[in-house]
């Protein structure tokens, strides 16, 4: 289904986010959009895994053991700090998405507040 895309995915674009990789970010993030996702709906799929994370819910679907911070194990306080930052940074562009008629740029933006930490300045 166009618009959806996998946890396994969404995953990766958060923690390549995270990383502050801008080139890395910027090129996955344009591979979803071209594809057909729509940066709202790509939006609220990273703000549900978020807050999954941050409600010690999310379960990665496939067994595969991950090294990174997120990959199935509890968070420290710092780091749960840093993802609850990226839930506040993505729902901040949110807004300017929904008024925006450039969403990718935007999205793309947010993305790489999340690596930097700090949220986007609003016009």
């Amino acid at each position: 289904m166009v618009g959806v895309v996998s946890e396994e995915k969404l995953l990766d674009l958060l923690e390549i986010a995270r990383s502050s990789d801008t080139t890395e970010t910027v090129k996955r993030s344009r591979e979803l959009m071209d594809s057909g996702v729509d940066p709202m709906a790509l939006m609220s799929q990273l703000a549900a895994l978020i807050m999954d994370i941050i409600a010690g819910t999310y379960q990665l679907a496939n067994s595969r053991t991950r090294a990174s911070v997120l990959g199935g194990r509890s968070l420290t306080e710092v780091e749960l700090e840093k993802v609850q930052q990226a839930l506040k940074i993505l729902s901040d562009a949110e807004k300017q998405l929904r008024l925006s008629s450039v969403r990718s740029t935007w999205f793309s933006a947010a993305l790489l507040q999340l690596g930097s930490g700090h949220a986007p300045e609003t016009a």
